[in-house]
């Protein structure tokens, strides 16, 4: 019975519903209860009469028989108090009312009642005690396999009612009322046959070895389903022959009206024999049902834990203290072992072994294997069995430590021990964890390297930070000191200007507002420098989300060349439109394409901007007249390698990182376009092109008119949606002549 104790999943055995003793007890306190209730309705309103003698001594046959049982029956719970868990208490509480039926029949006059239709004698408190054990006894067959209470509880109340029709006959006066009464009995009676199929049905469906294969709660459950399918057999069998006597009974008493007391004979044969058999039956097979699983959860069990010892990973070791030579212990090793050791030197603890803690404790191993495991073993037992000294409970011992093993190799070993409260057995498990800690030295080693990349990284980053804030702080400088001339010329010009005469007042006024403007576009280039910088940052990352607005690109970019008659801007068409971009993405594409056709162009040479927009793609394309080592680019195979980051194609341009083309690339690409770079023997032309959309604005949606044969067609079965389909087609200009609208009829 410890097997139970074993199994890990303790909700699967014992969750059939008859293996709970409070179940069981509860359902039988139940039944003893309707029981009461029925003998009290009977002697309310039947009128109690005496048994013929041969009745009376077939009444006292039966008690003294059921007595005996329930005898027996308590002296076997007494003895076993757990023998078929709840099945026993169902047993007795069926024994004994059967028993007290029978001693009150045998008794005293008891209450019966004459069908009107059969002629008949019903002893109603037999009928009592039938009608509340077919309920207990039918939910105890097709409890047997179930662990709902729903499937039981469904065939009991069944089987139940079809019982119930029997003291309930009497007392109806309408033929047509007990002729269905009669019926519905015997349709309930058969839901019997349907669940007997039903069960059949479904062990032919089962494998022919299913009984040998599987694990033992699988086999649990077939053979409760073959008991169950037994149990219903045999009520079907002996309910079957006890609805044929009572049929049989009728028809005697149709052609022989006489008092017999032959039916009554056979009830009470019929009950002790059915209540006797059923015990029998229903024990045996619930005794039986517990026994059978712990046997096979004990093989099961044995194999598992056999292929555990064969089979397990790490070593597993059981030692046991000697009774007869203190200080020694028995120790036996799993065929692991050899793995570690190697086959010669872990034979001979693969067999029992006995052997001297104390004499290994203290010893040093050297390079013999075996003395290394014996050290190790002889360390975890002594560890252990302190713990259990100083506790005085169950003690577990965990370490590590290092072994010679096969081939004079030094393996880590993790060695778990567990012992015993009594101090008389240990089980260690050793686990080889080289490799772990090979692997622990090797990642932290990688951790070293990474976190000292990672310091040489962000020092890097650091200093280019720390550049870029220096180039920040110097062009923010420039600025402000151009800003601080501009405002010395204003002063300048302002203390001049106190020393002239009235009449040169206009000049005075044009100097200054042509000054304030200078001043203003300083300032504007020193806030463009610190934003373009950090644009330019977001837009590398890939992190930038283009910000488009309406912006006029001609006015934007004239803005940015000096009117020197050096650069030239052309567009296409003419006006342009105003166009949905991000301008500071443009206007750094654009500055930087003229400043590279500045730098490599020809000195002095024209710098002409096109812009052309087809309603879908703006295209942006700066020429410039070829420059000094313009052949070279000529030769290029590739041109595309130009915006790779890094790229430098003039040697002489020392200040150049290389990055501006590249960073162009990426502010085309934020906006969903690319550069190109193309050389020819007359100029080298550089062109972006991205997705732009035209500008809408307000004053163009008021002005548009639909064309002329633009015509609205509305479609729908609901007269109020034709009228908003029109009101719509209006709102948008359609005259009416061309509005057509369908549905209106069934016709349509």
């Amino acid at each position: 019975r410890d097997s139970k104790q074993m199994l890990s999943d303790t909700q699967v055995v014992g969750s059939y519903v008859l293996d709970s003793k409070a179940t069981a007890a509860r359902l039988a306190g139940a039944s003893v209860v309707a029981y009461a209730l029925l003998l009290t309705w009977s002697f309310a309103v039947a009128d109690r009469a005496e048994l013929l003698p041969s009745e009376q001594r077939a009444a006292s046959t039966a008690a003294a028989v059921l007595l005996v049982a329930v005898v027996l029956r308590l002296l076997e719970r007494s003895v076993r108090p757990d023998v078929s868990q709840g099945t026993g208490i169902v047993m007795l509480t069926v024994h004994s009312i059967s028993c007290f039926t029978a001693v009150l029949l045998a008794s005293a006059p008891m209450p019966q009642v004459k069908d009107p239709f059969t002629g008949c004698r019903v002893h109603l408190v037999r009928w009592s005690e039938w009608v509340v054990l077919a309920f207990l006894m039918s939910f105890c067959v097709e409890a047997v396999d179930s662990r709902s209470m729903r499937a039981p509880l469904s065939f009991a109340l069944k089987m139940c009612i079809s019982t119930a029709a029997g003291p309930v006959l009497p007392f109806i006066r309408g033929r047509a009322m007990w002729s269905l009464t009669v019926g519905m009995s015997i349709v309930l009676f058969s839901s019997i046959y349907v669940r007997l199929g039903a069960k059949l049905r479904s062990m032919k469906l089962r494998p022919l070895n299913w009984p040998k294969g599987g694990t033992p709660l699988e086999r649990e459950q077939y053979r409760r389903s073959v008991a169950s399918c037994k149990l219903m057999g045999f009520c079907a069998l002996l309910w079957t022959i006890f609805v044929l006597d009572f049929f049989w009974a009728m028809h005697k008493h149709k052609h022989d009206a006489t008092l017999t007391a032959g039916p009554f004979v056979m009830d009470c044969m019929f009950d002790v024999v059915s209540k006797l058999c059923f015990a029998v039956v229903v024990g045996e097979m619930h005794a039986a049902l517990p026994a059978h699983f712990e046997r096979d959860y004990s093989r099961w069990f044995a194999e598992q834990m056999n292929i555990v010892w064969k089979k397990a990973q790490d070593v597993l070791v059981i030692s046991s203290a000697s009774p007869a030579r203190p200080g020694s212990i028995t120790t036996t090793a799993s065929a692991s072992l050899a793995a570690l050791l190697g086959a010669e030197h872990a034979a001979q603890f693969m067999r029992p072994f006995e052997h001297s803690v104390a004499a290994h404790l203290d010893e040093t191993p050297g390079l013999d294997p075996g003395k290394a495991f014996l050290h190790a073993i002889s360390c975890a037992w002594h560890e252990v069995m302190a713990g259990v000294a100083h506790t005085g409970v169950e003690a577990v011992y965990t370490c590590q430590c290092t072994i010679t093993a096969a081939y004079a190799q030094v393996r880590t070993v993790e060695l778990h021990a567990s012992a015993l409260a009594d101090r008389s057995a240990a089980v260690i498990v050793m686990r080889d964890i080289s490799d772990r800690v090979a692997r622990h030295e090797v990642e932290k080693r990688l951790l070293q390297e990474a976190s000292e990349k990672r310091f040489v990284l962000e020092s890097t980053g650091r200093r280019m930070d720390e550049d870029a804030n220096r180039f920040t702080r110097h062009e923010v400088k420039n600025g402000m000191l151009s800003a601080m001339y501009g405002f010395q010329a204003l002063r300048d010009l302002h203390e001049k200007a106190a020393q002239t005469t009235t009449s040169d007042r206009g000049a005075y006024d044009s100097a200054f507002d042509a000054k304030i403007e200078e001043l203003n576009g300083m300032l504007q280039r020193t806030l463009d420098t610190v934003l373009a910088q950090a644009m330019a940052r977001d837009v590398v990352q890939g992190v930038y989300r283009p910000r488009r607005e309406p912006t006029r690109l001609d006015d934007l970019l004239l803005q940015e060349d000096v009117q020197d008659g050096r650069f030239e801007t052309a567009v296409h068409p003419s006006p342009f439109p105003v166009l949905e971009v991000d301008p500071k993405l443009v206007v750094h594409i654009h500055r930087n394409a003229v400043s590279n056709a500045c730098k490599y162009g020809k000195k002095g040479g024209l710098v002409r901007t096109e812009l052309k927009h087809d309603g879908k793609t703006l295209v942006m394309r700066v020429c410039n007249l070829p420059g000094e080592g313009h052949r070279r680019l000529l030769a290029l195979a590739d041109p595309a390698q130009i915006f790779e980051q890094g790229a430098r194609l003039h040697d002489a341009d020392t200040l150049s990182a290389g990055d501006g083309t590249w960073i162009m690339q990426k502010c085309a690409q934020a906006m969903g376009g690319h550069c190109s770079l193309s050389f020819t023997e007359e100029k080298t032309v550089f062109e972006m092109s991205c997705p732009a959309i035209e500008h809408v604005s307000d004053a163009t949606l008021q002005q548009f008119e639909l064309p002329f044969n633009v015509r609205a067609i509305g479609i729908d079965d609901q007269a109020v949606q034709l009228h908003m389909l029109r009101s719509i087609f209006q709102a948008v200009d359609v005259p009416e002549d061309r509005i057509l609208l369908f549905g209106c009829d069934d016709g349509e």
